[in-house]
């Protein structure tokens, strides 16, 4: 849900949300370059399950402008 309004309020960055979403670019450079060939790939060699894998690698597909406010701990934009 998008709020119209002013400037975005900024807070504490939540780590584990930072820590996801580089993992998924991490990932997906994996993929993209060949170093690992599958979703599979990547779930056994982190010791995860696949759906895991799965679950995360869509943050790598982030706005530029939404990574860049997850990671200054924007709490509302709009």
């Amino acid at each position: 849900m998008v709020i119209p309004g002013g400037n975005t309020a900024t807070g504490t960055p939540d780590p584990h949300l930072c820590r996801l979403v580089a993992q998924a670019r991490r990932w997906f450079e994996q993929l993209s370059s060949g170093e690992v060939s599958s979703v599979r790939a990547i779930a056994k060699g982190e010791k995860v399950h696949e759906t895991e894998v799965s679950r995360v690698l869509p943050l790598a597909f982030l706005a530029p402008i939404i990574v860049e406010l997850i990671l200054d701990g924007a709490t509302r934009w709009g």
